[in-house]
Formats: C-alpha cells, structure tokens, sequence
C-alpha cells in the first residue's frame, strides 16, 4: 500500500505524564491496518478490536513532536530486562521518520533510505522506557561524528508508559535533534509511520 495521508500537528501544551486529558483538543488517528502474527495466521485467528486496537495523536511545540498511542490490550507484556533482542520481546510502539518525505520518489525503493529515522519503545522488567535506534541517518544529515548511532539507546527522546482501564498510553516527545535534518517549523513536513506490536500473540 503506497497510499499517503496528510495530517497536522496541533500546537498544544503536552506534559508527559500519562494522562491524556490535555489532549482532549487533539483529533486521533485510527491504526486500522492489522496484519495477524505468523502463529495466528497458521491457527485462522483473526483478531478483533476487543483483542487489540490502537490510535495515535500528535502535537507540537517549541520545535518538539509530542505522540500519544492509546492502545486497546487485553494482555500488556512488559520487556524481561537484559539485553535489547531480549528486552524487545514485547508489547511496544515503533516510529519511522521520513524526514525529507521523499519515500514516494523512487517506486522501486522499499525500506529505509540515509535520512529515515526508525525509534522502538517500550517498558522494560525495571519499569524503565526504553528509546531504541533501530535506523538512523546518514550521519552527515544530522551532527556529523556528533550525531547519534545507530543500535542506541536515545537521550533526546521523552517517554512515559500508563496503564489504563483496558489497555495502556504511551506520551512520547521527540526532541530536534531527534529528528534530523527535519526541523519542526511551521508549514514544515515530516513522513510519520507509526506501528504497535501487541505481542503476547506472536
């Protein structure tokens, strides 16, 4: 599915502290598109919208990006601590930035190109967030030798977890540097994907 669609960020005063409710200004955004783990596919399970559904809202405001995922989980699977392929191994939310939003530009490319940004969060064992870098751009697009690395954890990327009557919110704000060489001005775009992993079923 090569289909785009335009949305703006609000600007809005987020705190990240799991509550939602300065958010209640914020439109939300439909995650509808659920592709079923390899083990549910095999048994003919399709999950329903009481097992597992999800939204997202975006902000703005001092050049930061605030997201809030609101997810709908019968069962939350938190990380069992260790290293960061162990760690991983649950519930979580993905983002990937197109900072120059040139994706569309070339229909033989698929995946990531050297000014994508691909971030992994979630809650591990110790009840810390964890911010992983799974891609990040070519350096020369960010800080140079400064810029950060890719398989790292992020120091510029602010992250709560709550749970909630049915399911769990994650408040996220992504800092400037975060996502280089985009720069959240006014009238500026940014490509934006968004995945949640429910795992317990995978």
């Amino acid at each position: 599915d090569k289909s785009y669609r335009a949305y703006q960020a609000k600007l809005a005063s987020i705190n990240l502290d799991g509550d939602i409710s300065d958010w209640s200004g914020v439109p939300s955004i439909k995650l509808d598109n659920m592709r079923r783990a390899s083990k549910l596919w095999k048994k003919g399970i399709t999950p329903t919208k009481d097992d597992f559904s999800a939204e997202y809202k975006t902000a703005g405001k001092d050049n930061n990006l605030y997201v809030a995922v609101i997810v709908r989980d019968s069962t939350i699977l938190t990380g069992k601590g260790g290293a960061v392929d162990n760690d991983s191994k649950c519930d979580s939310v993905e983002f990937i930035f197109d900072t120059l939003c040139d994706a569309s530009d070339d229909s033989s490319t698929i995946g990531l190109n050297s000014n994508d940004w691909h971030y992994r969060i979630w809650k591990s064992k110790d009840g810390t967030i964890k911010v992983y870098r799974q891609f990040v751009p070519d350096a020369q697009l960010t800080l140079g030798i400064l810029g950060a690395k890719q398989h790292t954890l992020a120091n510029d990327v602010d992250a709560v977890f709550k749970k909630i009557d049915g399911g769990y919110v994650f408040e996220i704000c992504f800092k400037g540097t975060s996502m280089l060489p985009f720069k959240p001005t006014q009238n500026a775009s940014l490509g934006f994907g968004v995945i949640v992993n429910d795992f317990d079923d995978s």
